[in-house]
């Protein structure tokens, strides 16, 4: 639940008689007044309170800050309210074929990737239950705000796709309660799983490198273009076009 909620009555404002202090994860606090009184509570992921005679602060699970506000003519409702059993989100992903930007032969690859699509489906069904798009990842491919899913703890097929890449499939995730870290670059013995370059026909790509990416990509050649520019040394050239055919007939996953 997101936004401002005013509630009037008549034409008279009621002002607010306490001031909200709010920070961190969790922390809520008053400025005691005539009409409030303080009533801290510890830092950490929690669902606590604040009240006084006409105000009143919730904080939740699931975001900094969040809850509702009010008084008897005065309601505010800020940021994400997710229940305790609610399901979010960040993720990892591996881009193919990086280099380091600006390059450097002591440098990790540089993974950001401006969009990714997020899909959770049942296990082995392509019925949709979440759908979003997200971005840009940090340079190590990281997706760090959680993603409140709107699904019930469970085990789920996951699958991420780039706006240059084709998807990828992690299949029967078991996702908890609260924030679920799902790393899409692990091929679960110590070894990298990487998201494959060419989908850059279409708004979003067709999910499969075909003669339309190859015409794609040639047509940028020479340019700085961020989508083909797969490689991500702000230049589009045989590198790139290279990754294409490389890749050319597969589709995602």
């Amino acid at each position: 639940m997101r936004g401002n909620k005013y509630i009037f009555s008549g034409m008279a404002i009621l002002a607010l008689s306490g001031l909200i202090a709010m920070s961190g994860f969790g922390h809520v606090s008053a400025i005691e007044s005539s009409n409030y009184k303080t009533e801290p509570h510890n830092e950490g992921n929690s669902s606590e309170r604040s009240t006084s005679t006409h105000y009143q602060v919730d904080s939740q699970v699931g975001d900094v800050a969040v809850g509702t506000s009010g008084s008897g003519a005065y309601q505010l409702d800020h940021g994400y309210l997710y229940p305790d059993s609610a399901v979010s989100l960040t993720f990892i992903v591996a881009p193919e074929k990086r280099v380091a930007n600006p390059p450097n032969g002591d440098a990790p690859p540089n993974w950001d990737l401006s969009d990714i699509r997020l899909r959770i489906n049942p296990v082995g069904s392509d019925n949709v239950l979440f759908e979003d798009t997200v971005g840009p990842t940090d340079t190590d491919g990281r997706w760090v705000t959680p993603i409140p899913a709107n699904i019930s703890p469970g085990v789920y097929d996951i699958r991420v796709k780039g706006l240059s890449h084709l998807s990828l499939l992690k299949t029967s995730v078991n996702l908890s309660a609260g924030n679920n870290l799902v790393d899409m670059s692990d091929d679960g013995s110590g070894g990298i799983v990487y998201m494959l370059a060419g989908d850059v026909n279409l708004t979003f790509g067709d999910d499969k490198v075909n003669s339309l990416d190859i015409g794609t990509t040639l047509r940028d050649l020479n340019t700085s273009t961020y989508r083909t520019d797969l490689n991500q040394d702000d230049k589009v050239n045989s590198l790139d076009l290279g990754m294409v055919i490389t890749n050319l007939n597969l589709t995602g996953q």
